[in-house]
């Protein structure tokens, strides 16, 4: 790609970084409804059940699935019906939910709208049981920063395989209009590309650096492993798609790089952005103890024991 492709390019996903931030915290997201996963990893294995049938991929209803969820968090399809707001109106909910991010673009946005509609029908909670290598990548955390001849620096809490495929998967199929590539097969490519991690424990670049001359043949072979589980319909659909993004030549290679780039820097920022938080941050800035008939009590008391509490503006 040249600078000046870039110079058009960088800018439409510049705008999308808060938005794509946002979406990143769903790795982070746990509630009762969704077992031991994080909200990514909820949609990974359920998105992933698929490739091992005839069903269509759904791609679309899978997406809306992660950007509603930035606002509604774990207040799924399920959980609306539960609190008794019938189908018709919790439809409406999740469209709202993903019509508030602004940086969507028109397309994207009726697609996902649209999309609500299945998703309205999708009970994210009990997904039938997921396929074994899914199940393994859910379990199987992410090595983190490594770099050859340093320490590893262990970063809590660990990153599942299974909520950076969810998120590589979204970021690709949100930008593969950028790079005018196929939707489907960036969401797809985003799932399937840590498959050898599924009975490979990731060491990072530093274990791949150790592997030597045995890390192409371990990789294709565990690969191979999974993709003979898939059923007929996807199994070809994604070998090829693994082809594809050994170089960066098509656009489908370069939104995958792109998405996979931008989720990895992400989750290193979240850890820099919680290193640096201050409860001053929490008080002055987010209004912890916030107005209301306790307020004045609440911040007598902190006072009083030393610990400043200035009213946010």
């Amino acid at each position: 790609m040249t600078s000046s492709q870039f110079a058009t390019i960088g800018p439409a996903i510049a705008d999308q970084l808060a938005f794509f931030r946002e979406l990143n915290d769903l790795k982070r997201l746990y509630a009762y409804n969704l077992g031991p996963h994080s909200y990514a990893s909820a949609v990974f294995l359920g998105a992933t059940k698929a490739l091992h049938s005839d069903a269509p991929l759904q791609a679309d209803v899978w997406c809306a699935s992660i950007v509603s969820a930035a606002r509604l968090g774990a207040i799924t399809a399920n959980v609306l019906r539960d609190i008794g707001i019938d189908k018709s109106e919790s439809s409406v909910v999740l469209k709202n939910a993903v019509l508030v991010q602004s940086s969507l673009s028109g397309p994207l946005r009726i697609s996902l709208t649209d999309a609500c509609e299945v998703l309205n029908q999708i009970c994210l909670e009990n997904v039938p049981q997921s396929p074994d290598w899914a199940t393994r990548l859910a379990a199987s955390p992410r090595a983190g920063a490594t770099c050859p001849g340093k320490a590893r620096i262990a970063l809590e809490p660990a990153e599942m395989h299974s909520d950076h495929c969810a998120m590589v998967a979204t970021y690709a199929f949100l930008l593969a209009d950028t790079f005018s590539a196929n939707r489907e097969d960036a969401w797809l490519i985003g799932l399937c590309h840590h498959f050898h991690n599924a009975y490979l424990p990731d060491a990072g670049f530093t274990g791949e650096i150790l592997l030597g001359v045995h890390l192409n043949r371990v990789v294709n072979s565990l690969r191979l492993r999974v993709l003979n589980t898939l059923s007929e319909r996807y199994r070809n659909r994604v070998s090829y798609l693994f082809d594809e993004i050994n170089d960066l030549q098509s656009p489908l290679a370069q939104t995958f790089h792109a998405a996979d780039t931008i989720d990895r820097v992400l989750q290193m920022e979240h850890f820099e952005r919680v290193a640096q938080f201050r409860v001053a941050t929490a008080l002055e800035e987010f209004n912890l103890v916030h107005e209301g008939a306790a307020q004045e009590f609440q911040h007598a008391l902190l006072r009083s024991i030393g610990i400043s509490c200035k009213t946010a503006a």
